[in-house]
């Protein structure tokens, strides 16, 4: 794309990554305590931005896409899209989530350690997470995962081919970094 289309707004993932998962249902599993999951610094901005914002994404491979936190996406000036087709929300207890039908989504260059890429996120309230990646993510990058030690590498060729020299390992220190609060 050109630097035209994205000052016109226009997006800079192509459609057939937004258009991953054609159902009309998506669904996440944060209920447990953050010591739980796995998190991993990162650093946010949009593909057109230079600004960039520091947070930690959540790793949730019950999740059927990826999310930005409604809040964190406004705060940091994230450019917004209205999606082709509304999308229902499911979280992990089967209840649909109070956040309502998802119907916006943004495209975010993240960067996890020397990792980048740029990517759809689905636009929601998440609560206490700014940024969740999703089995698709996970699928996409298929990264060795150390649980003892919350690491996660990514030492597959296929991320050598068009986000990163691999290996290259990522984790989150809690006493460096706390845990993001729940938003009541």
């Amino acid at each position: 794309l050109s630097y035209g289309a994205l000052e016109q707004g226009k997006s800079v993932v192509p459609d057939q990554s937004r258009r991953q998962g054609h159902n009309s249902s998506l669904f996440f599993s944060a209920l447990s305590s953050c010591s739980e999951h796995l998190l991993l610094p990162c650093t946010t901005s949009s593909p057109q931005q230079e600004v960039v914002s520091q947070t930690l994404a959540f790793v949730d491979s019950g999740a059927t896409a990826e999310f930005c936190d409604s809040t964190y996406a406004s705060s940091s000036n994230l450019p917004i899209y209205e999606i082709p087709s509304l999308k229902s929300l499911t979280v992990a207890d089967g209840r649909l989530s109070s956040a309502g039908l998802v119907t916006h989504a943004t495209d975010i260059s993240i960067n996890l350690n020397g990792h980048t890429e740029t990517r759809t996120f689905y636009i929601t309230n998440l609560g206490r997470y700014q940024i969740l990646l999703g089995k698709p993510w996970l699928r996409t990058h298929n990264p060795s995962i150390d649980w003892s030690t919350d690491t996660l590498t990514f030492d597959q060729t296929s991320c050598s081919s068009h986000c990163t020299t691999f290996p290259l390992s990522v984790s989150h220190n809690p006493t460096s970094t706390p845990c993001p609060s729940t938003i009541p």
